[in-house]
């Protein structure tokens, strides 16, 4: 018998609830989400562009530890 916990996370006041079921892998539940919610997925149609930039994130590249930098460097 599994063991069934549901979250419903509220987004925002106007859309519906997000649940999240534990019992099921994060990548199947990651896909429902995209496959479900329109304001989630990048391979619907969209009228406005995203602004995807090019390229490591200067920010993040700043907090990450040694190892893993160093690491990023190699592989290029």
């Amino acid at each position: 018998m599994s063991n069934v916990e549901t979250i419903s996370i509220q987004t925002e006041a106007s859309k519906p609830a997000i649940t999240v079921v534990q019992d099921r892998s994060l990548d199947q539940q990651v896909e429902d989400l995209i496959r479900s919610h329109k304001e989630l997925s990048l391979t619907r149609h969209r009228q406005d562009k995203l602004n995807l930039q090019s390229g490591p994130d200067p920010a993040g590249l700043k907090i990450l530890p040694k190892s893993t930098k160093e690491r990023l460097e190699k592989a290029g």
